[in-house]
């Protein structure tokens, strides 16, 4: 697989700090990692199996297919070619299967 896979957090807070706000983002982290550690093959693989699904299915119209390029555009994901978002829930679901 070529590319970075990789998410950002954008918080604001006029009521935690900074460092509360990285704490418990990190903490979230490692709870969802533990989470998907722990989850079983078959809920996982159906979990993918989904996104997959969502993401081949055909444009209703052109106001939903606009949408989803601008989403690509705001998201700053540019992933276009939606065969390449299918590649990457491939790659997880064999790395999951693997135990990595």
């Amino acid at each position: 697989m070529r590319g970075v896979c990789g998410f950002g957090i954008t918080l604001m807070s006029c009521t935690y700090s900074c460092q509360e706000m990285a704490r418990r983002i990190h903490e979230f982290i490692k709870e969802m990692k533990k989470e998907i550690e722990d989850m079983e093959d078959d809920e996982f693989e159906e979990i993918v199996e989904s996104l997959i699904m969502e993401i081949t299915a055909k444009f209703n119209n052109i106001s939903e297919e606009s949408d989803f390029l601008w989403d690509e555009i705001y998201s700053r994901d540019f992933l276009f070619n939606r065969s390449k978002k299918i590649e990457v829930f491939e790659f997880y679901k064999k790395q999951k299967n693997r135990g990595n």
